[in-house]
């Protein structure tokens, strides 16, 4: 069941909606499947909206650390909708981190032309290291 307040999150600032989802991703540990299933439902317009890159990247970064398998095709669709390195990298890195490389190489081979060259290059770095 979702927090009696829980619809105040929508009337926060961008900057504040990032401070929550990066508490979140700080305290990932007591982040279950079930709980980000809940919060995605709630703010599903928030979070497809790929336009909302600071939103987007931190709450993906959840789904790749919760393994939210039902989220990866937006993460697959964001990847490749967003070139900037400050919001993709973080992803390829949660990706490597988490042991999901195939995924990672699977993401980055469908977008690689879409990439910056100095992208490009540094997302295959991440994901060979």
């Amino acid at each position: 069941e979702s927090p009696e307040n829980y619809e105040s999150f929508r009337q926060y600032y961008a900057r504040a909606q990032v401070i929550v989802l990066d508490e979140l991703v700080a305290n990932s540990g007591s982040i279950t499947i079930d709980i980000l299933k809940k919060i995605s439902g709630d703010f599903s317009d928030i979070f497809s909206n790929l336009r909302q890159c600071e939103i987007l990247t931190r709450f993906l970064r959840l789904c790749i650390i919760t393994k939210f398998e039902e989220k990866y095709e937006l993460l697959d669709q964001y990847m490749g909708s967003i070139g900037r390195q400050l919001y993709v990298g973080p992803l390829y890195y949660e990706l490597k981190r988490q042991g999901m490389t195939e995924l990672g190489w699977k993401i980055f081979n469908n977008h690689k032309d879409f990439y910056h060259p100095i992208a490009r290059r540094a997302f295959m770095k991440i994901l060979s290291s």
